[in-house]
């Protein structure tokens, strides 16, 4: 199932990039909502503290190594959105 690897690949992400081990019940994975692009939804502002980024600069990071290291994601988009 899609959501077990990102689920997982985000755990890595967050190890890798922010040197913060977190554990499965941190990540936040969602259907995306119809109006936006794309299958699935990271919900990433669980990781800001960590990455001590602002929430768009924190996706993107999370978002080009998830791409980078899982064959299943083909792009990704940052929203805005609360």
């Amino acid at each position: 199932m899609i959501e077990n690897l990102l689920i997982g690949k985000t755990i890595e992400a967050v190890e890798n990039l922010y040197g913060q081990p977190i554990s499965a019940n941190l990540v936040q994975v969602q259907k995306t909502r119809r109006e936006f692009e794309g299958d699935l939804t990271l919900v990433v502002f669980p990781f800001v503290k960590m990455s001590k980024k602002s929430p768009e600069i924190t996706a993107n990071e999370i978002g080009n190594y998830l791409q980078n290291n899982l064959a299943a994601i083909s792009g990704f988009n940052v929203l805005k959105a609360f």
